[in-house]
């Protein structure tokens, strides 16, 4: 396995603990939109939306430090290629996907609160 396909595997298991957490502290909030007649895909939809807006917030402050680095590591190690712009974009756009795969899990486990049950128990 290569030291990208593990940053990878970590980057997607730190983004699905910090949403399962983050879903299991609005558990309230979710059985209440369903009470009052959200639809479970609205739900899910909300949490995946979160998601990509965290991930824009992430992608936004890194590309700008991505390309500070780069820029440094040529002028401190003569002969390394510069990287393309397509290159950065095809990281921005894997970033993202990576970010909704790992927001799945926790959107539909928060798509599935049982407001009955959570509201009998408060």
């Amino acid at each position: 396995m290569t030291c990208g396909a593990v940053a990878t595997l970590l980057a997607a298991t730190g983004v699905n603990g910090v949403l399962a957490h983050w879903v299991a502290s609005r558990r309230r909030e979710f059985g209440v939109r369903l009470a009052l007649g959200a639809d479970r895909s609205r739900v899910m939809r909300s949490v995946v939306f979160e998601t990509v807006r965290i991930t824009a917030v992430g992608v936004a402050i890194a590309l700008p430090l991505a390309w500070a680095g780069t820029v440094a590591a040529r002028t401190a190690a003569l002969g390394l290629a510069p990287v393309g712009a397509g290159v950065t974009a095809s990281i921005a756009a894997f970033a993202f996907v990576v970010a909704i795969i790992a927001s799945l899990a926790p959107a539909l486990r928060a798509s599935r609160v049982d407001p009955a049950r959570l509201l009998q128990t408060e």
